[in-house]
């Protein structure tokens, strides 16, 4: 094995020679803008350290950095002008200061210090940032913390309380106060900084080089891998895991030492599958010195001391090329001690680049040229809601709302009191509803909807009851006014138009309506209303004898004057006059007849035009004048009331020649009145 070590430096010192010329050529990093200022205190030759980033709920970017004395905020929204929003002194002037980010909060650490863990509140940026805490609880010092935010652990490493392990505390529950989940011993004893994705830690053990642990469990950890002899092997200092997990980028501190390639694929044998490191002094000077790794996408972004930030492609994991670089000092000349880039962090959705110069403050540079994957960061969700600002809740009934928006979650309020952390809700009282909508640590208030409830009043309808209404009548039946809706139905079946408070019935039906205020609508009862049928009004005339249509009950007139006794369906007409008869239903529904107008004598016939002669009548011809009666139906009667002879007025003679003597009447109608005549048959 030893053997093959040797071997493997050879090929990799000469592949490194190679590719040095080909990384002579320098693809800039644009430069948009510089903060720095010399009043600042220092520690040795040291003025500002580590930086990181952070952005807010609408999108807003931020730049942190750390100087000797201070932890600084900056605005970096617009790239070309970046603002210090706010500064806070943390009580010891150290060369080391570390920030990291977790939802809305900043953390920050430092090294040789007793300042402990700070907080700090983004929240309110850019308006202000607030320091929520200030402990020394789990640590005086730490040299640099990760987190890692899927679990919201924050890992402290090289602090004065373990010094051959980490500091893990849980931010879960409550971010802006950690809680202690465990202070353990590393087989690999001092860390002095880590990466962690789902548990699984990358621990730079400086010269004991990288060991990886599962901390799951993170008081009982297990050792994955060790990687402890390796090519150009210095001070293990950092570094970070590719996107796919197959890569990490191992950076040693410590002069003419390249950078690292891991092949991580199987952790119990991790092997570097290429050295690169930055030339920007060479021929003159190749004992470059790099700081700390950050890998996105197919790139890396390495702070180096001296050389700036430098950008390599790492897409083909035995072949890393430089893509991009800016220096920050561009003074220097040599490769001594430690001057230059102290961090960068290239993951802002923007593009924009924030690294940090131990001597020149913050640089803020476009990237827009490397063509980064797309950055996302957790923003306020859209006010999606979609409710209105007013609903109608009825009586005795429940509104269900159901959330189909972006917002992760949804806490509803109502009257300002939490009731359901539920998408779908049930609502069943009157308030003013409010939901919290939140993506993560992003959360807006949605607009308020005003919840009324609407009492219906009770229909009580005054409609006649256990009444007999008769065809033709108009029964009108009428609810009170105190209603927006009201429908009509009538056997079931919704009457068209029929929609105010009065309906007009004229048949038998089972009626309802509906009514309501607002949307609120209640059934009434079902209402029967029975119109009895009317009898016939046709009147049957056979010789005197006048016939009305079935009835349970019958009233005869003549002319307008009701006849005393008179209450059968039939009436002998014995007088002249207009008769007419009221036919009356079980019920007590009743109808007049249609009107009979009766000519009976010989007198009152002659009057109107009608003539019969000769009488008496000695010979075979009876003649009959008066031609408005032509096609009239006549009958002849003897005196028994027998009908001898019957037919349609044509012309104006009858044969009688069979008849005998004796006492007739001729009767004769017009569909509008009878006309009745006596003669004498010799």
């Amino acid at each position: 094995m030893r053997i093959y070590r040797i071997i493997l430096l050879c090929f990799v010192v000469v592949a490194f020679h190679s590719t040095i010329q080909a990384q002579d050529q320098n693809f800039n990093l644009t430069f948009t803008a510089n903060w720095d200022v010399d009043s600042l205190p220092s520690t040795s030759v040291i003025t500002y350290n580590d930086c990181w980033g952070y952005v807010d709920c609408s999108g807003g970017e931020y730049a942190i950095m750390g100087s000797a004395s201070y932890s600084h905020f900056f605005d970096v929204t617009d790239p070309t002008n970046p603002i210090e929003i706010a500064v806070f002194a943390g009580g010891n002037n150290t060369t080391w200061r570390d920030f990291k980010t977790y939802k809305n909060y900043s953390y920050g650490v430092c090294d040789s210090c007793n300042e402990g863990l700070q907080v700090f509140d983004m929240t309110n940026v850019p308006d202000t940032v607030d320091r929520v805490l200030q402990t020394t609880e789990f640590f005086g010092k730490s040299h640099n913390i990760f987190i890692d935010t899927l679990n919201a652990r924050l890992y402290a490493a090289g602090t004065d309380t373990q010094g051959s392990g980490l500091v893990i505390l849980d931010l879960e529950d409550s971010p802006e106060s950690p809680t202690l989940l465990s202070s353990i011993d590393l087989p690999g004893g001092y860390v002095h900084d880590l990466y962690v994705r789902n548990d699984t830690a990358y621990c730079s053990h400086l010269t004991n080089g990288l060991y990886v642990y599962n901390l799951q469990d993170p008081n009982n950890p297990e050792l994955l891998g060790i990687l402890e002899d390796y090519p150009q092997k210095g001070l293990n200092h950092s570094s970070w895991l590719s996107n796919d997990g197959k890569s990490l980028v191992m950076a040693d501190e410590t002069h003419n030492t390249s950078v690292k390639l891991v092949n991580t694929e199987d952790l119990s044998d991790m092997e570097v599958s290429d050295l690169f490191r930055s030339t920007l002094l060479a021929p003159n000077d190749t004992a470059s010195i790099v700081h700390n790794p950050f890998i996105i996408g197919d790139y890396v972004f390495l702070s180096y001391y001296h050389d700036g930030v430098q950008v390599y492609d790492i897409s083909d994991p035995t072949n890393v090329v430089k893509a991009a670089s800016y220096d920050t000092q561009p003074d220097n000349t040599t490769y001594s001690g430690f001057k230059g880039c102290w961090g960068v962090y290239p993951y802002l959705p923007s593009g924009t680049i924030i690294a940090s110069d131990v001597d020149n403050g913050l640089f803020l540079f476009n990237s827009d040229a490397l063509n980064l994957p797309q950055q996302t960061a957790t923003l306020y969700p859209v006010d999606d809601l979609n409710i209105g600002s007013a609903l109608n809740l009825c009586e005795d009934d429940t509104i269900t709302i159901e959330y189909q928006g972006s917002a992760d979650d949804i806490s509803w309020y109502l009257d300002g009191e939490l009731f359901s952390e539920s998408k779908n809700i049930e609502l069943a009282q009157a308030g003013v509803l409010t939901a919290v909508l939140g993506n993560k640590h992003c959360s807006i208030t949605s607009a308020a909807t005003t919840v009324e409830l609407i009492e219906v009043p009770v229909s009580e309808p005054d409609f006649p009851s256990d009444e007999t209404f008769c065809e033709g009548d108009t029964l009108l039946l009428n609810i009170e006014s105190v209603y927006d809706t009201v429908q009509w139905y009538a056997d079931g079946i919704l009457i068209e138009q029929a929609n105010t408070n009065t309906y007009s019935l004229t048949e038998t039906a089972l009626v309802s309506y509906t009514y309501g205020i607002e949307s609120c609508l209640e059934d009434s009862e079902e209402y029967l209303f029975e119109f009895e049928a009317l009898p016939g009004t046709a009147l049957a005339l056979d010789g005197f004898t006048i016939t009305a249509e079935d009835a349970f009950a019958y009233q005869w007139y003549l002319d307008g004057e009701a006849i005393d006794g008179a209450v059968e369906q039939s009436f002998e007409s014995t007088q002249s006059g207009i008769y007419t008869v009221e036919l009356f239903t079980e019920g007590g529904c009743s109808v007049l007849s249609d009107a009979l107008d009766v000519i009976s004598s010989n007198n009152e016939v002659s009057i109107i035009g009608l003539n019969i002669r000769p009488n008496p009548l000695s010979g075979k011809e009876l003649y009959i004048s008066g031609s408005h009666l032509d096609k009239s139906d006549f009958k002849i009667i003897d005196i028994n009331g027998k009908t001898i002879q019957r037919g349609i007025v044509k012309g104006n003679t009858i044969n009688t020649s069979l008849y005998l003597p004796g006492l007739y009447f001729i009767q004769i109608y017009d569909n509008k009145s009878l006309y009745s005549a006596r003669f004498i048959k010799e």
